[in-house]
């Protein structure tokens, strides 16, 4: 709920009361949206571009605590499957690869699709 007081000239209170919640589904929605992929529901690469930038402004060389590891992977000849198969099994592929790469990592690793 939004609420608002107005004094009114004759110093009564006018009380406005607004429910908010379809607005904040939907602001959480276009969040989502900007920060995720669709497809796979990895980081977007807005959103990997964003985290690693934060990482190398915390990263501290006498603190190795704060060091962290890239590592990006190349699905080799993936295009390939998209022109023999169609893009419906090219997506089903990625969504399967990420979904193997969540399965066995940590929990707290960061994932996205550039």
């Amino acid at each position: 709920m939004l609420w608002s007081n107005i004094l009114l000239p004759d110093r009564s209170i006018l009380s406005i009361g607004l429910d908010i919640t379809e607005r904040k589904k939907a602001e959480r929605q276009l969040e989502k949206k900007a920060t995720i992929d669709d497809l796979t529901g990895c980081y977007n690469r807005f959103s990997m571009l964003r985290k690693l930038k934060e990482a190398l402004v915390q990263c501290k060389p006498e603190e190795p605590r704060s060091h962290f590891t890239l590592l990006m992977l190349d699905l080799d000849y993936f295009k390939k499957i998209n022109d023999r198969w169609g893009h419906l099994t090219g997506d089903a592929a990625l969504v399967h690869f990420c979904d193997q790469i969540r399965e066995h990592s940590d929990p707290s690793y960061l994932f996205g699709r550039l």
